[in-house]
């Protein structure tokens, strides 16, 4: 009786080592649904107009860049110009999605922009008060986190923007 426990346990042992070799130390593929909605929801709510509840995506103290390098505003920046926005410049946006895709960044791999990320592409219709209205094409990089918006880029051309309005000027020197 003995003998066959030993030899059950000498058979077992390496079974099991080989059994454990098996499991894979890869990294748990995610694929950020969730942040991709969070995304999704802010954009359907901003463009609807509804800017306190597209606040609300937005983590408090939260910076926003773009489209120009010094253009940056906190959450809360962002929120007031764009409620002044819609009762002073802006009749309706519309947001026709291209494309929407989801990557992380590690601590090791830019400690800068670690990271969740959702990249949206699309072209973004807006019909202003004045009744001109522009379509440009439009790019949102968005960093979530806890299903907040805690970093956000935008790159549209505001060039092209401005002159779809009726904007003109001389940059001659």
């Amino acid at each position: 009786m003995i003998l066959s426990k030993r030899l059950l346990l000498i058979l077992t042992f390496p079974l099991c080592l080989f059994m454990n070799s098996c499991q894979s130390n890869a990294p748990i593929m995610y694929d950020g649904t969730e942040e991709m909605e969070t995304v999704a929801e802010f954009m359907e709510t901003f463009t609807s107009g509804d800017i306190d509840a597209a606040g609300d995506y937005l983590l408090e103290g939260s910076m926003h860049y773009g489209p120009a390098q010094s253009d940056s505003l906190s959450s809360e920046e962002w929120e007031s110009l764009w409620k002044d926005y819609f009762k002073s410049l802006v009749g309706n946006i519309q947001f026709e999605r291209t494309a929407s895709r989801y990557f992380a960044v590690t601590p090791q791999q830019n400690p800068l922009l670690a990271g969740h990320w959702v990249m949206e592409w699309g072209v973004i219709h807006a019909d202003y008060i004045d009744s001109t209205s522009a379509s440009v094409w439009w790019h949102g990089a968005f960093r979530v986190e806890n299903g907040k918006i805690n970093l956000s880029r935008v790159f549209y051309d505001r060039e092209d923007l401005m002159k779809q309005r009726g904007f003109s000027w001389d940059i001659t020197p």
